[in-house]
Parts: structure tokens; C-alpha cells; sequence
């Protein structure tokens, strides 16, 4: 079908959070942005929680409000899925369950 249903319609996009280009085309032309990334927990790394869960997805919501406005999309939604506040121990989740 091509109804607003149509699961031809979604596509997933690998992304560079600290490439701009890479996050241009990856939110141009889209309805919906769902945002569901998070530093990796294997691997300790202090400036990963500010890099990838703060610096990546304001980078992120910027590009897809960038690509929304031109296109006069108003409609467009951005999806953060987060694990923030979950209450879990460990690296990373309990230095940003801090904030």
C-alpha cells in the first residue's frame, strides 16, 4: 500500500554523531526521528556519556529541526527513547542517573 501505514516507508540510518553530514542525510526527508542511542556500557570511557547521550543527541534534534524547516514540515516528531532515570547501577547508567 501507500498510506501513511506503509512499512516501505521506514528506514533506518546508521549515523556519525560527531559528523554533521552523516546526520543531515540521515533526518532529511523524514516524517518521524527516533532517537535511541546510548553510550556503551562495556566501554569505560569517561567522556562518553556527554559525547554520545548529550553532545550526539542535541546534534541530532538540531539536524532534524534543520531538515524540518525548509521543507515546511511542522509536522515532522522527534522520539527520544532514553534509559535515564531507570535506576540502574554501573557505567555509564549511574553517573547519568546523577543529572
Amino acid at each position: 500500500g501507500e498510506g501513511k501505514d506503509d512499512p516501505a516507508r521506514l528506514s533506518f540510518e546508521k549515523l556519525d554523531l560527531e559528523d554533521p553530514g552523516t546526520l543531515a542525510r540521515g533526518v532529511a526527508g523524514a516524517d518521524v526521528v527516533v532517537c535511541c542511542l546510548g553510550a556503551p556500557e562495556d566501554e569505560f570511557n569517561f567522556d562518553n556519556p556527554r559525547r554520545i547521550d548529550g553532545d550526539g543527541t542535541i546534534a541530532l534534534i538540531d539536524k532534524a529541526a534543520e531538515a524540518a524547516a525548509p521543507a515546511g514540515n511542522k509536522n515532522m516528531r522527534f522520539v527520544l527513547v532514553t534509559s535515564l532515570g531507570t535506576g540502574r547501577f554501573g557505567w555509564p547508567a549511574s553517573i547519568l542517573n546523577l543529572f
